[in-house]
């Protein structure tokens, strides 16, 4: 992770995905095996972003009822 700049929230492009929401903006870019990495310009986007690429990579663990993360 880096504390970097962010892109404007519209800049979606094909080096990643913004994500925005509650005034906090991150872009998340992947390398060829899925590794997210988050760019954003304070501690308060870098924490969403790392949320947000965290519940991409684990949203069926997150649905199950009672859901267990250690698996």
């Amino acid at each position: 992770m880096a504390l970097l700049p962010a892109p404007s929230p519209a800049a979606a492009g094909p080096d990643g995905e913004t994500a925005a929401g509650g005034g906090h903006t991150a872009r998340i870019s992947r390398t060829e095996y899925g590794i997210p990495h988050t760019l954003a310009r304070d501690f308060d986007g870098l924490g969403y972003g790392y949320g947000y690429a965290f519940a991409q990579d684990n949203v069926c663990a997150l649905a199950e009822p009672g859901g267990d993360l250690a698996g």
